[in-house]
């Protein structure tokens, strides 16, 4: 059915029907301009109309002006809330003659009332194919809509202009017909009829900026300018069908301009004069210094669209929800979470430190590298014969250092109940004698994490003591592994990378080539070590 379409055939009545939602604007609606239409599209047609946007996102950063940045790709709607909000603050401090105004326009029914014959030249004026105009202005007009009210449908009617909210081609086509709003702009400004807002004589000026039908439009201040809007929007309002909101439509002035010019402008235009523009895209546009109280409209949003399984108390931090042990107090989640969502946040895996993009790895292995052998191994961990359980280990032996070298004797142990992890270490010098031992908690965590732990903590307590030949000597053959592989440099395990961080900040007493390597490891297979465990 979707290839027919696209192949040149029509689309079916059935699939076009459309039914409207009205969703009240506010309490106690009076009049339907006090109701916002949603239509319910068919699936089918939705599908149709979502391959449509596919293509047409891809060349929407050539046909739209860097002055809209909805819609299109690489573009941010934080781009328009600063970029005003500096026009603003720069007329403010205006103390020049000249007197400058921004305009927020509001149109009426902007969807509603865009007629499709502007539709179809604005997608010819774009170069875009006949077959593709001809599908596009095909899913528009063959609708049929029915008003749901009160849980009925009313009969079914044809409508003969504007563009559905709720198809996902609506805000495409929208932008593009606004497009020509911004070209008849700019022909006034390259005609020198309309003189944009200009930072500095050598800066670049600002006539407009849209985001779909949130306007804003920057000017002289002088009657001039005015007839010059005036023009324009009625111009483009014939065409379009759209129609401006003298009693929503807001204009502000920069503290120089005269009362005279004020009012002659206002007389021309029919907006209404405001000493604070309010809010641009949802965002307060500030005409003075910041303010704590500025910052109410975030914290009211937060408890209006707070959820039901949090107790919107902004006074708490992070650090209040953690133990002593770097651990999260389950006492103090459940204050404020219910019980699902604790068990959510104590699933989430803390982020890794590091600017690496995440990647997929296999658990299986301290690698964190897929091999056959940890695949067999991982399967044969589900057969029926149960695996013997005589330990595998071999008994190791400790031998003292060369002269002039530091021993450190590492370990890392993790508790079987409820997985709390330990480390510890002692530093020995070539006579054997104790120089000083370290013990750690660490929390939650794997048997190998503890090992690498206990080496990089052993490496930060032998830099502050400026120990410049080290022997560490580890329990652990795959954190030595780990440790001595080439690509260990780009392991996915970040403690390896702190190791050889650390390991290439001591510095050496003798000559490079007489020094075996900074960091030998000489690892035993025991796997037994009470000694940390308890520590």
């Amino acid at each position: 059915m979707v290839k027919n379409v696209f192949a040149g055939g029509d689309i079916e009545a059935d699939l076009n029907k459309t039914v409207l939602v009205l969703i009240s604007k506010k309490e106690g609606p009076e009049t339907f301009a006090d109701f916002h239409p949603i239509s319910l599209c068919t699936v089918m047609y939705k599908l149709i109309t979502k391959i449509i946007v596919r293509r047409i996102k891809q060349v929407m950063p050539i046909l739209i002006m860097p002055n809209q940045t909805s819609f299109v790709a690489g573009r941010s709607i934080t781009e328009n809330i600063i970029i005003n909000q500096e026009v603003i603050h720069s007329m403010r401090q205006l103390k020049t003659k000249q007197g400058w105004m921004a305009i927020k326009m509001d149109l009426e029914k902007a969807f509603d009332s865009l007629r499709w014959e502007f539709i179809q030249d604005s997608l010819t004026e774009a170069g875009f194919p006949p077959c593709t105009i001809r599908l596009i202005m095909h899913c528009i007009t063959s609708t049929s809509m029915q008003i749901q009210w009160n849980g009925e449908n009313s009969s079914a009617f044809q409508p003969e202009r504007g563009i559905r909210q709720g198809n996902p081609l609506s805000p495409y086509l929208f932008v593009l017909a606004m497009k020509r709003l911004g070209h008849s702009i700019r022909k006034c400004v390259e005609e020198g009829d309309w003189k944009g807002y200009y930072f500095s004589r050598q800066g670049l000026s600002i006539s407009h900026l849209f985001f779909a039908d949130d306007l804003m439009l920057y000017a002289k201040a002088d009657l001039h300018h005015a007839e010059i809007i005036e023009k324009t929007l009625k111009e483009f309002g014939y065409f379009l069908g759209h129609k401006v909101s003298k009693r929503k439509t807001r204009i502000y002035f920069s503290p120089n301009t005269t009362i005279s010019t004020k009012s002659s402008i206002l007389s021309c235009l029919g907006f209404q004069e405001v000493e604070s523009m309010g809010k641009y895209l949802g965002v307060p546009v500030l005409h003075r210094r910041m303010k704590i109280a500025d910052f109410d409209f975030i914290f009211d949003k937060f408890r209006n669209y707070a959820r039901d399984d949090i107790h919107a108390d902004l006074t708490q931090k992070i650090h209040n929800f953690v133990d002593v042990h770097g651990h999260w107090d389950v006492a103090a989640l459940s204050q404020v979470l219910i019980p699902a969502a604790i068990l959510h946040v104590i699933s989430v895996l803390p982020p890794d430190r590091n600017d690496k993009p995440d990647t997929l790895i296999w658990i299986w292995t301290p690698e964190l590298n897929f091999t056959i052998k940890s695949a067999y191994t991982f399967l044969m961990e589900g057969n029926w014969n149960e695996k013997s359980s005589i330990c595998k280990g071999a008994a190791s032996t400790w031998s003292s250092p060369p002269r002039g070298w530091t021993c450190l004797n590492t370990d890392g142990a993790v508790a079987t109940l409820d997985g709390r992890g330990s480390i510890g270490g002692v530093f020995r010098n070539s006579t054997c004698d104790w120089i000083i031992g370290f013990t750690k908690n660490i929390g939650t965590t794997s048997a190998l994490h503890a090992e690498l732990w206990s080496i990089y903590e052993g490496l930060l307590i032998s830099r502050s003591f400026g120990v410049s030949r080290l022997l560490v000597q580890s329990n652990c053959s795959k954190a030595v592994k780990l440790i001595e592989d080439s690509a260990a440099i780009d392991s996915h395990i970040p403690l390896v990378r702190a190791i050889l961080k650390q390991r290439s900040l001591i510095r050496f007493d003798s000559p490079p080539d007489e020094l075996v390597d900074l960091l030998r490891i000489e690892a035993a297979d025991a796997q037994q070590d009470d000694a940390t465990r308890h520590a």
